[in-house]
């Protein structure tokens, strides 16, 4: 990356960092009544994969998704107003923190059903490739996903009708509170699964914004591809709480996810000036209340508009 997409890569992270700690305090005081997955830990992944794409693109999500909305483009407001389940929110207050969705950036859509996504994006890329533009579809997951029998066979299809997509893995070594041991026998080795099903199999440090640029870059020109990038959660699996008591963090404790932190590193390995900083934060501090009170001040969903949607129409 040069200079200016180093700064818009470091904006971008701020900017779902800002958002979710703002959320946080929303959450808090029950103005969000959703489950609540939060990203913080995980910024330089969405980023990272996101910077490689255009709008064009289309990028599917889990339920841990807020990243991955706003690393797309997706609308700020709309989402703050789908947290709080108003009639303007991306998904018109149905679907809550884990169904975002913003199609005219590309964003397809976020499924809280674990590996569930894997597929629907698979069939997106086919229908890319028929077109022949040359974009590419992109399919977040996590690690505890991966495991999913849904997960393999869209990998199996994939290579099979050859099309353009990437998996992106983000292992944060839980799914949910169960870490890889308890879910993997000794030899598990997902490199020589993907291989195996006939896909290209790619590793990179998920909390260093430019190893994940690049190795999307590299990726890309493989499809399709499985992509493991290694991070941290920072917080619980859902809820904005902080587990270490609960026992079953083994190697990740809260000293170890900070020093890893991607804006931390950020900051630590690229200087950038820091009255330019100053200004990058107040700007996005300003979005987020302007966000906030547009979602205070939307409506709730009409209750006759209930059976709305629930069949394609």
């Amino acid at each position: 990356m040069n200079k200016e997409m180093l700064i818009e890569a470091y904006r971008q992270m701020l900017r779902i960092r800002l958002v979710e700690e703002r959320l946080v305090i929303e959450y808090l005081e029950k103005n969000i009544r959703s489950f609540v997955h939060f990203y913080i830990g995980q910024e330089a992944i969405a980023v990272g994969v996101c910077m490689n794409l255009t709008k064009k693109d289309y990028a599917f999500g889990t339920h841990r998704c807020h990243g991955h909305y706003l690393a797309k483009g997706g609308d700020l407001k709309a989402m703050v107003a789908e947290l709080y389940g108003k009639a303007t929110g991306c998904s018109g207050g149905r679907g809550g923190s884990m169904h975002l969705i913003d199609k005219s950036v590309g964003y397809m859509g976020s499924i809280s059903i674990l590996a569930s996504v894997a597929p629907i994006a698979v069939g997106s890329a086919f229908a890319l490739k028929e077109v022949g533009n040359g974009n590419v579809a992109v399919v977040f997951v996590g690690d505890g996903a991966a495991d999913e029998g849904g997960f393999y066979e869209s990998i199996n299809l994939a290579a099979l009708m050859k099309v353009p997509v990437l998996f992106v893995v983000e292992n944060n070594l839980y799914a949910g509170m169960s870490d890889e041991a308890a879910r993997h026998p000794k030899k598990y080795d997902l490199e020589k699964i993907v291989i195996g099903l006939g896909a290209e199999y790619y590793y990179t440090n998920g909390n260093d914004i430019n190893e994940v640029y690049d190795k999307v870059e590299e990726a890309k020109k493989n499809l399709p591809a499985v992509l493991e990038c290694s991070t941290y959660r920072h917080m619980a699996h859902s809820a904005p709480l902080f587990d270490d008591k609960a026992g079953y963090r083994k190697v990740d404790d809260l000293k170890t996810r900070l020093a890893a932190c991607p804006l931390k590193k950020f900051t630590d390995n690229y200087f950038i000036a820091p009255d330019i900083l100053d200004v990058i934060k107040m700007d996005i501090i300003t979005e987020i209340e302007e966000a906030i009170r547009f979602a205070e001040e939307s409506p709730m969903p009409d209750p006759e508009t209930l059976t709305e949607g629930v069949y394609y129409e």
